[in-house]
């Protein structure tokens, strides 16, 4: 008969096998379970039942859930959190904590060590943790495989993210950015020693250009084309192997918007579209290399627009950012054309041809202007042509 603050029966004999059948069980069980996964962690025997193992498991915490006594009882899931996840978490990180600093004495293999354990180590938690159990397990190996060395991986000489990135090794570099990028203080880090690989390569394009006496048609031209292809080689990088992430593409237009590269990158374009409109080397001067270093100028993703097809609409800081490093510029360099190319034409054709040949003039440009520059530039340009050629 039950009594207040007392035990039934039922409860002491419910207490008795959970403290003597069921908690010996489970850690012999757990103990057992953590050696077979070792096993097959290892290689050591490919035939472990996984399933079997979930399934003991399972059965044990249903024991131990259905032999509490007390008033807090846990659901079975709490008893499995408590008195085997919590255990195999523990077991998993003393594990890795050991293994990773012998792992990472050869750092070229590190990460790809590091991703491989990982895969496996979630798969194995699939194959025998409840669900809930994958994400903590997930968290434990890179917490002790990648955040206690996130900063030597990063900065390594030969192996870290700006060595990765000079020798344009994409594979490697994509697997750091996957293992690092749930760190915050890596994820910047990375962006950081990008946006530096950059600026260091955009100084070596401007050491060339500078590197052979005054400039010529030629070197505009090599500048130019090496410039919008390092703007959409780095946003194809981003797009393709750093999830279009919003951070790196801010990293990359900040190394581009330095002062120096603007205004060299903008008087290449410039001599190159004068070199095209007066025929001379013209034939060297492609308008896909124009669009590519023009785009350099506008703050969104290269790579996006290029398979578009199209520009899309400019907020209004980045319209005044292109404005301001390009658009005013290319405008005066128009202005200054279609005066000259007026007095040429009006001490050259009568009066009544005049027109036609004016007329084909804003064609041209015009047409030059739907091809390299926004679509929001082509109505200035349209407004310049008129009032310099037919006002």
């Amino acid at each position: 008969i039950a009594r207040s603050g007392t035990l039934t029966i039922e409860q002491i004999f419910a207490q008795a096998f959970h403290e003597a059948v069921y908690a010996p069980v489970m850690a012999t069980l757990s103990r057992a379970a953590f050696a077979r996964i070792d096993a097959r962690r290892n290689g050591y025997d490919n035939d472990v039942d996984l399933a079997a193992l979930k399934a003991a498991i399972r059965a044990a915490t249903d024991v131990g859930a259905a032999t509490q006594v007390g008033e807090e009882k846990k659901s079975s899931v709490g008893v499995y959190r408590n008195d085997f996840e919590r255990a195999y978490v523990g077991w998993l990180r003393e594990l890795y904590c050991v293994r990773a600093a012998a792992e990472f004495s050869s750092p070229s293999t590190y990460l790809e060590w590091v991703e491989g354990r990982l895969d496996l180590e979630l798969a194995l938690a699939d194959a025998v943790l409840l669900r809930r159990s994958v994400e903590l397990v997930r968290d434990a190996v890179k917490e002790e495989l990648i955040n206690t060395f996130a900063q030597p991986i990063l900065a390594h000489p030969d192996y870290g993210c700006d060595a990765l990135l000079k020798a344009w090794k994409t594979t490697d570099v994509a697997r750091m950015f996957r293992l690092t990028k749930h760190d915050e203080d890596s994820f910047f880090d990375m962006a950081h020693i990008m946006q530096r690989r950059i600026e260091a390569e955009l100084s070596e394009l401007h050491a060339q250009l500078r590197a052979t006496g005054s400039a010529t048609v030629d070197k505009h031209l090599c500048f130019a084309r090496d410039i919008g292809e390092l703007n959409v080689k780095y946003d194809r990088l981003i797009q393709d192997h750093f999830e279009h992430s919003s951070r790196f593409h801010d990293s990359c237009a900040s190394a581009f918007d330095d002062g120096l590269t603007a205004a060299a990158l903008r008087g290449a374009v410039l001599a190159l579209v004068d070199a095209w409109r007066r025929g001379t080397g013209s034939e060297a001067v492609d308008t896909p290399v124009l669009r590519a270093a023009v785009r350099v100028f506008i703050d969104v993703d290269t790579a996006a627009a290029a398979s578009r097809g199209a520009l899309p609409e400019l907020s209004a800081a980045d319209l005044l950012i292109y404005t301001g490093e390009f658009e005013d510029g290319y405008l005066d360099s128009l202005r200054d054309w279609c005066k000259a190319r007026r007095r040429c034409l009006e001490s050259q054709v009568p009066p009544h041809a005049y027109l036609k040949r004016a007329l084909s003039t804003q064609a041209t440009e015009l047409a030059l202007a739907r091809d390299i520059l926004h679509p929001s530039s082509v109505e200035r340009v349209r407004h310049v042509a008129e009032e310099e050629l037919l006002s």
